[in-house]
């Protein structure tokens, strides 16, 4: 079984150089909600890549379906019907939990 630090640290071997710290966040924001679901180890136990099931093999597909996401994201943080969470916040609770 893999600790949560290593999980983070396969997911930011396998982003691209040029990766934008949005970018990375929502990559983080996915592992997150995948991790809830199923470990690393079980993922590798049926013999998948973690990295393909995690979906950071990075494409136009997946570029196109991020932009969408993150439009619609803008869109409800500008309109208020999201108020968002101050970054200070999510700093620190990644802080936190990366220091366990």
């Amino acid at each position: 079984m893999y600790t949560p630090k290593q999980r983070v640290a396969a997911l930011l071997s396998h982003l691209p150089d040029d990766c934008s710290l949005q970018e990375i966040i929502l990559h983080l924001y996915s592992l997150a909600q995948f991790d809830e679901r199923v470990s690393m180890g079980e993922i590798e136990d049926y013999g998948l890549d973690p990295a393909a099931v995690l979906g950071l093999q990075l494409g136009d597909e997946w570029d196109e379906a991020w932009d969408q996401e993150i439009q619609r994201r803008i869109a409800d943080l500008e309109s208020g019907r999201d108020p968002g969470i101050p970054a200070e916040i999510v700093l620190a609770e990644a802080r936190a939990r990366l220091s366990k």
